[in-house]
C-alpha cells in the first residue's frame, strides 16, 4: 500500500538497510567464528545482557513461568516469546535498543522550547533501574557476554562489525532518519516508531506473523481524543481522562470536583507505547493548571494506565519512552524529578500476553472488577490469522459465544483480532460498563461468519460508533469511494476500522449503532482524523434492519421479491466447497497421457516410484517456470492403476485439467458429492458471497469436478452442488441413469410449484404448461443468475450472503428464461466433451482463425486484444506473441468474465510460456465461440427484463 511519501532512498531506508546488511555480516561471522550449535545461545545471551541495561518490564519473579525464557508457552499455543527470537531477531533487539539509549543519553536542548527545562542525563539518572547508563559500547560487552570468544579466530571480523554497528548509532547519523519518521509517522517521539522499520528489514516474516505494524500519530490522537469525549459527554466526569481520582477533592480552594469512578485504562498490546504516551500527553493537555496537573501525577494518573506488551523487545522500549516522558511532564508541572517513590516496579508496561489471563494478570488489568470501576481498553491489536498463536483455554471458551449454532468451519472467528475484542468486551461485562476503543480490521463489520460476534456486541453495548476506513486491497470499492482507495497503514492489506463499543451502568434502551465511513488516498484519511474526535464525526444511525446482523449501511429499499426467494443453500439439499487435492504437480495435469504414465508408474507393483525408487515423484506444475516435487502422501498403500480414475477437472472458469481422482490420495476429496459428477449429471458451481469489483458473475454450470479455486474471491471458495444424487452402491463408471434422485429441497419444489401452478416430476423436464421437472428450475435458476438485471438490481445483498433467487409467476417469461437457461447450460457444458475429441461445429465458431507463421506460444506481456478499427469494433485480434494472433474474436468475448476471471485472458495467460498444442489451438477457438454465444444470450436476456415489471 503506498504511503503519504514516496518511498526512496531517504536518510530512513538507507540507515535501516545498511543495519540490515551489518547485522547479517556479523550474524554470519558469528556462525563461522563459533560453530553453527553454539551461536544462537552466544547471541541470544548477548540480546540479554544489553537488555539488562533497560529498565525491566516487570521483575522476573513476578512474571508467569509461561513468559520466561526458555519455558516459554509453546505448549499453550504461544510461540512468540523470547526464547524463540530468531538470529536477525536477537542482533534487531541489541541494535534498536542500543538506538534508544543513544538517542535518550544524547537528548539536545536545541530541540526543547527556551523557557522549558532541558531533560540531561542528571533528570533521567533518577528512574528505576538506571534507565540511561553510561557510554554504550557494544565491543566492549563482547568478553563480558561470552569470555571464550576472545580465543576465537574471528573475534577481529565480529569486532569491526561490532564497531560499525556503534558508528550507526551515534546521534549525528541517527538525526535525519529520526525526523524522516517524525514526517512519514506525524508524530513528536519518531522512537516508538523506529522498532517498525526495524523488524521489517531484520525479520519482515516474524514482522508480518506478529503484526508489527504500528499505528500512524492521527489515528492515535483519534481514538485517545474520542475517548476523552465520551468520558465528558456520557459519563460526565470533568476534564476527561484528566478527571481527579474518587476521594481526591479540591484541596486548594477550587471549583474542581473529583470523579465518582476509578478509570483503568489499559492498552492490551501497546507495541512501543504509543497509545499510552498519546494519553499522558493527552491528560497533560486537559489539566487546566499546573496544580490540578501536580495532584493527578502523583494520585490518580499513575493509577489508572497499564499496558501489556508480549515482545521483550518492544515491552523494554515503551517502558523506556513512558519514563522518559513522565519525567518532562512532571518537569513541566514543577514536580520533583524522577518518578516518586510509591510508583509500582511494574508501571507502566507488563511484559506478557494479556489473553492468557482473563483475571488474575498483570494486576492493573486484575484491579478492573473492583469497586465503582470505569475499564477503557484502548490499543490498535495485531490482526493475526486462523488463530495459529494465543490458543489459551480461557479466552476460547469466551470465543464460543461469537460461534454458538452458527455451524461455520472458517477459521476466521480464530483470529487474534477477534480474540482482543472479546477480552475486552470480557472486562467491560464484568465491570459493568466502560469503553472499547480499538483499531481493527473492518471485516467483521460485515463478515457473514462475524454475524453472531456481531449480536453478542449489540447484547452486551449501549452505542457502537464505527468509522469504516476501508483501503481493503481485495474488496470491492463501494459507492463511496474514489479512484484511489488506500489503507492508513502502508503496508497491510485489510481494510481498517475504528470501533468505539461503549456500555453504560444504565442502559438508556435499545442498543444504537452509528456509522461513517472514509474514502480516498492515506493522506486524505489521516488529515481527516487530525484534530478530530468521535463528538466532530457525522455519523449517520443505522435503520433497525441493519441492527440484526451487519454493521454496514444496507440498501435502502430492499426487494420482497428477492428477500421471499429460497438463498442456493436452501434450494440444494447438499452441497460442498470444491476439492482440493494438496499435491497438484503429482495428480493433476494438461495432458492426459503424461498423468496416466506417472501414476501407472507409482501404482504398478513392481516399482519404487517413477524416479527410480526413492519414492519421490517429479511433478508437472511449474513455479516461477521452474518444475516443482510432490511426494505421495506418506501413509498411501499402491493399489492398481485404475484408468477410470482420470477425470476432467475444472481449474478455472472453463479451463479444464486431467486430474487422478483417487479419493484417498487426495486432500479433500469431497467424496460425498463428487462421486455423484462422475456420474451423468450437471452440477452449478456458485459462491456464497464475493467482494471483487463489478458485477456479480459467480454462477457457471458444470458436468465435471471442480476445484476449490475455480473461482476467484478474496473471501471463501466456490461451492458446487450437482443436481443428482445417486445411489452409494453404484458404480462410478456406470450408465445407468436410474435410482437417481433429484438435489432440489423439498421446501424449494413445493414454493416453485405453488408459484408456477404445475405438477412436479421427479426427473428429466416437463413442457412448462402442465409439468415441470429438476432440469426446468435449473434451467430457470441459471437463466435469471445470468440476468444483468438480476445483477445489477441486487449487487448489495449479493456481497452478504448466498444468492436468492426470486420466484416468479408470469409463466410466459418463465418459458422464455427456461429456453435460455437452457441454450446457456448446454454451450458451458459442452466444454469438456470437445476438450476431448476436438470442438464441435457451432456457428458461433465461424470467422475464427489463426494467423501468423511463428509459434502458438503466449508471450511475455501477451494476450492483447486489439480491435481492428479505430472505433472498437465488435471484432478484433488477441495477440499470443509478436507474430502469431487469433482474428475474428468479438470484444464481447473478450471481455467476458466468470467467477472472477476474464475467461479468454485467463485462459492463455495460465499457458504463458508454454506452446499450445493443436487441440488447445482447437480449445481456443471453441472458447472464443462459447463466451461469444453466452454474451448473445445474456443480451438476449436483458430484453426480457424479468425483473422490471415484478
Amino acid at each position: 500500500m503506498a504511503s503519504t511519501t514516496a518511498i526512496s532512498q531517504t536518510a530512513l531506508d538507507r540507515l535501516a538497510r545498511r543495519l540490515a546488511q551489518v547485522v547479517r555480516d556479523l550474524r554470519d561471522a558469528v556462525r563461522e567464528a563459533h560453530g553453527e550449535p553454539r551461536a544462537a545461545g552466544w547471541l541470544n545471551a548477548a540480546r540479554v545482557a544489553l537488555e539488562a541495561r533497560l529498565p525491566q518490564p516487570v521483575p522476573a519473579a513476578d512474571l508467569p513461568s509461561t513468559l520466561i525464557g526458555a519455558r516459554n508457552s509453546a505448549e499453550a499455543g504461544n510461540a512468540s516469546t523470547a526464547a524463540e527470537l530468531s538470529w536477525v531477531e536477537a542482533w534487531a533487539a541489541l541494535v534498536v535498543c542500543g538506538l534508544l539509549l543513544e538517542r535518550a543519553a544524547a537528548q539536545e536542548q536545541a530541540t526543547r522550547q527556551v523557557e522549558r527545562r532541558a531533560v540531561g542525563r542528571a533528570d533521567l539518572a533518577g528512574l528505576p533501574g538506571e534507565c540511561v547508563p553510561g557510554e554504550l559500547r557494544l565491543e566492549s560487552l563482547v568478553p563480558a557476554i561470552y569470555p571464550e570468544l576472545a580465543e576465537l579466530s574471528g573475534l577481529a571480523a565480529i569486532q569491526r562489525r561490532l564497531a560499525e554497528l556503534e558508528r550507526l548509532l551515534k546521534p549525528d547519523v541517527l538525526r535525519s532518519a529520526l525526523d524522516d519518521l517524525r514526517r512519514r509517522y506525524a508524530t513528536r517521539l519518531p522512537e516508538a516508531y523506529l522498532l517498525e522499520w526495524v523488524q521489517a528489514e531484520l525479520a519482515a516474516g516474524e514482522r508480518r506473523r506478529h503484526g508489527a505494524y504500528y499505528t500512524p500519530a492521527p489515528l492515535v490522537g483519534y481514538v485517545v481524543r474520542s475517548v476523552d469525549w465520551f468520558l465528558e459527554h456520557v459519563w460526565g466526569l470533568p476534564y476527561g481522562v484528566a478527571c481527579l481520582p474518587p476521594g481526591d477533592g479540591d484541596r486548594e480552594g477550587t471549583a474542581r470536583e473529583p470523579s465518582t469512578l476509578e478509570l483503568r485504562i489499559v492498552d492490551p498490546a501497546c507495541g512501543t507505547g504509543v497509545f499510552p504516551l498519546a494519553l499522558l500527553d493527552r491528560m497533560r493537555d486537559r489539566c487546566p493548571d499546573s496544580s490540578h496537573a501536580r495532584r493527578l501525577l502523583s494520585a490518580g494518573f499513575l493509577d489508572r494506565l497499564a499496558a501489556v506488551e508480549l515482545q521483550p523487545l518492544a515491552a523494554a522500549v515503551a517502558r523506556h519512552l513512558l519514563q522518559r516522558r513522565l519525567v518532562e511532564v512532571r518537569l513541566d508541572c514543577g514536580m520533583s524529578r524522577g518518578i516518586p517513590p510509591g510508583l509500582p516496579p511494574a508501571w507502566p508496561v507488563c511484559q506478557g500476553n494479556a489473553l492468557e489471563h482473563l483475571d488474575d494478570w498483570p494486576p492493573a488489568i486484575a484491579q478492573l472488577h473492583r469497586g465503582r470501576q470505569l475499564p477503557v481498553i484502548v490499543g490498535n491489536p495485531p490482526y493475526a490469522n486462523f488463530g495459529q498463536g494465543n490458543r489459551f483455554p480461557g479466552i476460547l471458551a469466551l470465543l464460543n459465544d461469537y460461534k454458538h449454532l452458527l455451524g461455520e468451519r472458517k477459521l476466521n472467528l480464530n483470529d487474534d483480532l477477534i480474540k482482543f475484542i472479546r477480552w475486552a468486551q470480557y472486562q467491560v461485562e464484568r465491570a459493568g460498563q466502560g469503553i472499547v476503543a480499538l483499531v481493527t480490521s473492518n471485516t467483521f463489520l460485515s463478515g457473514l461468519t462475524h454475524r453472531q460476534m456481531r449480536r453478542s456486541l449489540l447484547s452486551c453495548f449501549d452505542r457502537l460508533y464505527l468509522l469504516d476506513l476501508h483501503g481493503d486491497r481485495k474488496r470491492d470499492r463501494g459507492p463511496g469511494a474514489t479512484a484511489v482507495d488506500e489503507n492508513v497503514f502502508p503496508r497491510i492489506q485489510q481494510g481498517v476500522a475504528i470501533c468505539f463499543l461503549v456500555k453504560t451502568a444504565n442502559s438508556p434502551g435499545p442498543t444504537r449503532i452509528w456509522h461513517h465511513e472514509l474514502w480516498g488516498s492515506r493522506q486524505r484519511k489521516l488529515g481527516m482524523l487530525a484534530g478530530a474526535d468521535a463528538g466532530d464525526t457525522p455519523w449517520r444511525e443505522l435503520p433497525a434492519e441493519s441492527q440484526a446482523c451487519y454493521f454496514v449501511p444496507r440498501p435502502s429499499e430492499p426487494s420482497r421479491l428477492y428477500d421471499s426467494g429460497p438463498g442456493l443453500d436452501e434450494m440444494f439439499r447438499c452441497h460442498v466447497s470444491g476439492l482440493q487435492t494438496k499435491r497438484d504437480a503429482w495428480l493433476v495435469d494438461r495432458r492426459r497421457g503424461p498423468l496416466a504414465a506417472r501414476m501407472r508408474s507409482w501404482c504398478h507393483p513392481d516399482s519404487d516410484g517413477p524416479d527410480g525408487g526413492s519414492g519421490r515423484v517429479l511433478g508437472t506444475g511449474r513455479k516461477n517456470g521452474e518444475t516443482s516435487e510432490r511426494e505421495p502422501p506418506s501413509g498411501a498403500a499402491r493399489r492398481p492403476y485404475d484408468a477410470t480414475c482420470l477425470r476432467p477437472y475444472m481449474v478455472a472458469p472453463l479451463d479444464f485439467r486431467w486430474l487422478y481422482y483417487d479419493p484417498d490420495l487426495l486432500g479433500r476429496p469431497r467424496w460425498e458429492l463428487a462421486r455423484h459428477l462422475l456420474r451423468p449429471n450437471l452440477a452449478l458451481v456458485f459462491m456464497r458471497q464475493s467482494t471483487n469489483a463489478g458485477p456479480y458473475d459467480q454462477f457457471l454450470a458444470t458436468t465435471e469436478l471442480v476445484s476449490d479455486r475455480a473461482f476467484f474471491s478474496a473471501h471463501g471458495a466456490p461451492f458446487f452442488a450437482p443436481l443428482y444424487l445417486y445411489p452409494e452402491a453404484m458404480r462410478p463408471d456406470s450408465g445407468d441413469a436410474s435410482g437417481r434422485e433429484c438435489n432440489w429441497s423439498e421446501g424449494f419444489i413445493k414454493q416453485v410449484t405453488a408459484r408456477w401452478q404445475l405438477r412436479y416430476i421427479p426427473d428429466a423436464q416437463g413442457d412448462l404448461r402442465q409439468t415441470c421437472g429438476p432440469l426446468d428450475l435449473f434451467h430457470y435458476a441459471y437463466a435469471l443468475f445470468h440476468s444483468t438485471d438480476y445483477r445489477q438490481r441486487y449487487a448489495a445483498a449479493l456481497r452478504t450472503g448466498f444468492p436468492r433467487l426470486p420466484i416468479l409467476s408470469d409463466l410466459t417469461l418463465v418459458r422464455a428464461l427456461c429456453r435460455i437457461g437452457r441454450q446457456l447450460v448446454t454451450a458451458h457444458t459442452v466444454l469438456p466433451e470437445s476438450w476431448r475429441a476436438g470442438p464441435p461445429a457451432l456457428p458461433a465458431q465461424c470467422g475464427r482463425t489463426w494467423q501468423g507463421a511463428g509459434p502458438r506460444v503466449v508471450a511475455r506481456g501477451f494476450p492483447r486484444f486489439e480491435p481492428f478499427d479505430a472505433d472498437g469494433g465488435e471484432r478484433g485480434r488477441l495477440w499470443l506473441n509478436p507474430r502469431c494472433s487469433l482474428a475474428g474474436v468479438e470484444r464481447e468475448a473478450w471481455l467476458l468474465r466468470i467467477g472472477g476471471h476474464q475467461v479468454l485472458a485467463r485462459w492463455l495467460k495460465s499457458r504463458r510460456r508454454q506452446r499450445l498444442s493443436a487441440a488447445e489451438q482447437r480449445y481456443a477457438l471453441h472458447l472464443a465461440g462459447t463466451l461469444w454465444t453466452t454474451a448473445t444470450l445474456i443480451r438476449e436476456l436483458d430484453e426480457l427484463r424479468p425483473l422490471a415489471e415484478q
